[in-house]
């Protein structure tokens, strides 16, 4: 699958070359496209090599591994942000295509406290805003997403081999919480959590019926979703 990561760099030195690095040594798999972003430019290359730097303390990387035809090159700019989403939106294939740079357009913090109360998602999250990253996974937590830090550097990436390469102290980001992360630290914001389960006094073959009928649907949706070229990431 793809990957993403962001960085800091506390003694602000450009983070260019530590995220082409990361990149380099996440995976063996062989990459559709790379993408590489601060929260002022964002540039795309089917090489490492092809890449200037981004003379910036602060940058998102992403490793592009289609799985559908449609799915998008990132980082996402816009204004004065960069963000990279992997994952599916799965409750938007009979309704209005409604995409994930129109819901954080006003703003990252607020569009992933959005996504994550509005909508039926697969995904992980990891933006670059006002010198800071933002990071974010759905309530489920079926994607991973990790942080870590250092003397020298703060930062966040989906595969900890990334994070293990800069010798960073890693941490798994909670489901359902938005992580903000600067240069002095990080601030953890729960917004959602799997609901606890209550028991149930109804008869088994109720019970049954019902749990039948929940996977059929959830299956039927994703289903739907993974096998329709019109509905990618939606992320642009």
């Amino acid at each position: 699958m793809s990957l993403s990561a962001g960085l800091i760099c506390k003694r602000g030195e450009d983070v260019t070359p530590y995220l082409l690095n990361m990149l380099l040594h996440a995976s063996p798999i062989t990459a559709d496209n790379y993408g590489l972003a601060s929260t002022k430019n964002s540039q795309y290359s089917r090489t490492l090599d092809g890449f200037s730097s981004l003379n910036s303390d602060i940058g998102i990387a992403h490793k592009l591994v289609k799985i559908n035809p449609y799915d998008n090159d990132q980082p996402i700019q816009q204004n004065s942000n960069s963000s990279i989403i992997l994952g599916r939106f799965w409750d938007t294939f009979d309704s209005d295509i409604i995409t994930y740079s129109e819901i954080v357009r006003n703003g990252i913090d607020d569009g992933m406290k959005k996504i994550l109360t509005e909508y039926d998602c697969t995904f992980s999250i990891i933006a670059a805003e006002n010198n800071q990253l933002i990071c974010c996974r759905d309530h489920v937590g079926n994607i991973p997403l990790y942080f870590g830090e250092n003397e020298r550097f703060i930062g966040a990436a989906t595969n900890m081999k990334m994070l293990r390469l800069l010798r960073l102290k890693i941490r798994s980001i909670p489901p359902g919480s938005i992580i903000i992360i600067k240069k002095a630290g990080l601030n953890e914001i729960p917004i959602r959590k799997i609901e606890e389960i209550k028991p149930n006094k109804e008869e088994y073959e109720d019970i049954k019926s019902k749990v039948k009928a929940i996977l059929l649907k959830a299956i039927e949706r994703d289903v739907k979703t993974s096998m329709s070229l019109q509905y990618p990431f939606l992320v642009v």
